[in-house]
């Protein structure tokens, strides 16, 4: 990303800003009938609730049946706090973000290591404990009666405007700022965070991307507009009941964002419009309007699995981890060493930055390990062999924290970080690859690189929002590292293609670049040479021996017999879980138990 775009993008959020302020502004001045400004009113306050429950549905990938838990919690605490403690309401509708914060990083705490269906189910269980809270509390909520609102008026601005259009200038505001800010955050790392999460958890968290933790302030900041929505419809309504918390509103917020368009920006507001106008449009046809309603729903849904916002230009559609698809700098010509590079000695040297001792893995009966030791330094290449199922892939989950070992020790740089999670190790210093190609499929392959770099340069939620000179300068380092890379693995004519789009060689060499983008000091590749084509192949070989020439520590897990005798340094042969030698290429291709294992009793290679 050059300083030209980021400026661009900055111009473009202050017109943003300009146009939000202006609209609030207008709209309530043009004299609309009470009618009009009401449905208004109900659009805005479904974008605002379809932009929560978008941040968790359509960028982090997790299903919610339960966002009316938020929009319930926030309609009663903005109440409760005026009625009881004499808060102001429209200082408690500020408030009111932060009981939706609170539950949402607490079904997000709760619900850790589920996903899919359990998710959801997780979080319909929280709106249902909350709609019995209310509707069972009588002394505190009324229970089913609900509590009735008095109309909440600013009498400083009284003399200027009537109170349907300054409560329609809030509402407008609001979710206009909420989009704002949502759209500022997708152009930081804490956006390409949740995208990442959603398009593979693993290769996220292998990049550095702390999963869990980026998934809970995702819940949070979710459940803090979900909460303002809610508390926001209280003005309109003017009572308060166990209804906010039904399954209704949960539906609601889901159809809103299907029909709109998920994991885009402006489909949640579009769904919202839709929602707020079409079942008014529709009171011609009397009662039967739901279910002309619903049917169009389905309609909509089948001939549009996208949404509505398909039917605008794919840039609209598409997840906006970047503005745009980047220029590349002209300077930018060749594979170069770039910031990655750590320039250091042709041949290995140094004590170990990388050691495991008597690692084992066991399954019950099954011992997929048994007993590995092997230490590697710094500029060497250290090849694990061994036949399919002899545990190398295994070895490489434990190596990497996806696995923990039965027994045994990893240690990187002299530290003990067997029961450390993948992302700490990746801060570290160490990066993998995966045996399967792993890609974020549906990004450019600019943006699969540029997720990678989260941990270059640490960004605080404040500064994603703010997006200051400082913040600009870092994501314009970033990018730089990212056009560098691009380079060096030769996809600069392809940048801006999907990943998913790409040759099977191309991905694996993709696959490379985002471990690279890590700036790791210790490289682990499980199988990066599987069905490439003898140039690919070559093109990798040319990649390791530039690395080892930077120091970087390389262990290589390959079935490329050829290319391991060639590129390593040591070689670890594995068999049936068991190490059975270890040893320069030379000795370890005449050793009698690797020929036994490779080619039988008997057989020479």
């Amino acid at each position: 990303m050059t300083s030209f775009s980021l400026l661009k993008d900055r111009r473009l959020d202050w017109l943003w800003f300009v146009a939000i302020c202006l609209v609030a502004a207008v709209v309530p001045a043009i004299g609309l009938s009470n009618y009009i400004s009401g449905l208004i009113v109900l659009g805005a306050v479904y974008a605002l609730l379809g932009l929560s429950l978008n941040l968790v549905f359509g960028y982090l990938g997790f299903t919610s049946f339960g966002h009316a838990a938020f929009f319930g919690l926030g309609a009663y605490f903005a109440t409760l706090t005026n009625v009881y403690l004499g808060i102001n309401f429209w200082f408690a509708v500020a408030l009111s973000a932060i009981p939706g914060m609170l539950l949402g990083a607490l079904i997000g705490f709760a619900s850790l290591r589920i996903g899919g269906a359990y998710f959801a189910i997780a979080t319909m269980t929280a709106a249902e404990i909350l709609r019995l809270i209310a509707e069972n509390w009588v002394d505190l909520t009324r229970g089913p009666m609900g509590m009735m609102m008095p109309r909440p008026t600013l009498s400083f601005l009284a003399p200027f405007a009537s109170f349907q259009q300054y409560y329609l200038a809030i509402v407008l505001l609001v979710a206009g700022l909420a989009y704002l800010a949502i759209k500022r955050l997708l152009r930081s790392p804490i956006g390409r965070s949740w995208i990442a999460i959603r398009e593979s958890i693993d290769l996220a968290e292998s990049v550095g991307i702390p999963t869990l933790r980026v998934r809970v302030q995702n819940l949070a900041l979710s459940g803090a507009l979900g909460s303002i929505a809610g508390a926001l419809i209280i003005p309109k309504i003017l009572i308060v009941t166990p209804n906010l918390l039904t399954p209704l509103y949960s539906a609601t917020a889901v159809l809103i964002v299907i029909l709109g368009g998920r994991g885009s920006l402006i489909g949640p507001v579009i769904g919202a419009a839709i929602f707020a106008w079409l079942p008014e449009v529709l009171r011609s046809v009397g009662e039967m309007r739901f279910a002309v309603f619903g049917v169009l729903l389905i309609v909509v849904v089948r001939l549009l699995p996208k949404g509505l916002v398909s039917l605008w230009p794919s840039k609209q559609a598409a997840a906006p981890t970047t503005s745009e698809v980047l220029e590349k700098p002209l300077h930018v010509t060749a594979p170069v060493a770039g910031p990655m590079a750590d320039v250091g000695a042709e041949t290995p040297s140094g004590p170990p930055v990388f050691a495991v001792s008597g690692l084992t893995k066991r399954y019950g009966a099954l011992v997929a390990l048994k007993d590995v030791s092997f230490s590697l330094r710094r500029g060497e290449i250290l090849g694990l062999m061994g036949p399919n199922g002899a545990g190398k892939s295994t070895c490489m989950s434990m190596a990497s924290g996806f696995v923990r070992p039965t027994s045994g020790s990893i240690s990187l740089f002299g530290k003990d970080v067997s029961a450390l999670p993948p992302h700490r190790l990746t801060e570290l210093g160490l990066a993998r690859t995966f045996q399967q190609t792993t890609i974020f499929g549906d990004l450019s392959v600019y943006e699969n690189i540029l997720i990678a770099v989260y941990n270059r340069r640490p960004v605080s939620f404040a500064a994603s929002l703010i997006q200051s000179t400082r913040f600009r300068a870092d994501e314009a380092a970033r990018a730089e590292i990212v056009w560098q890379l691009v380079a060096e693995v030769g996809l600069m004519e392809k940048a801006g293609s999907l990943a998913r789009s790409l040759a099977y060689g191309e991905q694996r060499l993709l696959s490379i670049a985002i471990a690279l983008a890590t700036d790791p000091k210790v490289l682990l590749l499980d199988e990066p040479a599987a069905g490439l084509n003898p140039v690919e192949a070559a093109t990798l070989t040319t990649l390791l021996r530039r690395l080892k020439q930077r120091g970087i520590a390389i262990i290589l897990v390959e079935h490329n017999v050829r290319m391991m005798m060639s590129v390593c340094d040591r070689l670890v042969v594995l068999h049936h879980g068991e190490q059975i030698t270890e040893g320069v290429p030379a000795a370890v291709r005449n050793h009698p138990m690797v020929n036994e294992a490779y080619f039988g009793v008997g057989q020479t290679q």
